[in-house]
């Protein structure tokens, strides 16, 4: 349960050591478990997520995964195929430059910023799956 002070209360007179251990407390909570810390500031904020992921539906063809969203904030995609995936913001993803290769077997891509344009992705083979989340 989050303390509705945060992680310290100033109306009261803790020790030194007491608001150490608050302190630190409140960044384990904070930043527990394998999630980025991007995820959990979204989660933190109160961002619901949308999810986007799928499958390649035809092997060497671009293939919208989202379409434009100028409230985007968030963004996160990954791999989880055995052959590498490349995606595309705002027009179709190709095989290379100027797309954003994405390693298979867990290969992910997280911006700082998150793209307004459609979120495009290609593989070379049909079938392989990729999760994508957005917020």
């Amino acid at each position: 349960m989050a303390d509705p002070n945060g992680p310290f209360d100033y109306r009261t007179r803790d020790s030194d050591n007491d608001l150490l251990r608050k302190i630190l407390n409140w960044f384990n909570a904070l930043f527990a478990g394998t999630k980025s810390i991007l995820v959990r500031v979204a989660e933190l904020l109160g961002a619901a997520f949308i999810d986007k992921s799928g499958t390649i539906a035809v092997g060497g063809t671009s293939q919208v995964v989202s379409a434009a969203l100028n409230t985007r904030r968030y963004l996160v995609f990954q791999n989880h195929s055995d052959t590498d995936m490349w995606i595309n913001f705002g027009t179709a993803a190709v095989a290379g430059q100027p797309s954003v290769k994405i390693f298979a077997n867990g290969g992910a891509y997280e911006p700082l910023v998150a793209p307004f344009g459609s979120i495009n992705v290609i593989c070379a083979t049909g079938g392989k799956t990729f999760t994508c989340k957005e917020a």
